[in-house]
């Protein structure tokens, strides 16, 4: 697939791979009211693998709420002197909220057992009609979660939208990027 070919409306989920050193991914597991698409890994020749992963909401005025998640678990296998760091996430997010309505969504990558800060972005029309595209970006190059050296560990992701409120809302998350690295322990 051309990168050109992506669409914007598409949550895919770029796992980054920083490091030379050998890991194996497993199969991923999808899971949540929210996915539709294809649950293998896909690697894009360039370093990345790719984890096909859609998420939209749109929500009807007569709804009272609507709320999509998606969650998404990876098994890394590690040799016996290396451990996994996640750096680096962020995800594209585009809202057209109506005069109204309310916007949260939250994107949360880590390693099983452990919890970092989410990815958060909530939008309020309180006044007028919102139509926008954020990109949420974690601090680069900051170890957001880590592995415990030698021992295989599994990769989640989570994400969540919730649209409440009067009013009708649109919500489609985009391509969302997570570096990994593998490092020697004691590193």
């Amino acid at each position: 697939m051309r990168p050109s070919h992506i669409l914007f409306s598409l949550l895919l989920v770029s796992l980054t791979v920083i490091s030379s050193q050998a890991m194996e991914l497993g199969p991923a597991a999808i899971a949540g009211n929210g996915c539709y698409g294809a649950t293998q890994i896909i690697e894009t020749g360039d370093g990345r693998l790719i984890l096909p992963i859609r998420v939209r909401v749109n929500k009807k005025a007569d709804a009272a709420f609507d709320r999509k998640t998606c969650n998404v678990r990876v098994p890394v296998s590690l040799a016996a002197n290396e451990k996994l760091e996640v750096l680096d996430v962020s995800y594209p997010l585009r809202v057209v909220a109506y005069q109204g309505s309310e916007v949260k969504s939250a994107l949360n990558v880590s390693i099983v057992g452990q919890r970092t800060s989410d990815l958060a972005l909530t939008v309020t029309a309180i006044d007028q009609n919102i139509s926008m595209t954020e990109l949420l970006q974690t601090e680069p190059s900051k170890v957001l979660a880590e592995s415990k050296c030698g021992v295989d560990t599994m990769l989640t992701g989570n994400l969540s939208v919730l649209v409440t409120g009067q009013a009708r809302a649109f919500v489609s998350t985009g391509s969302s990027q997570v570096a990994l690295k593998v490092v020697a322990c004691g590193n």
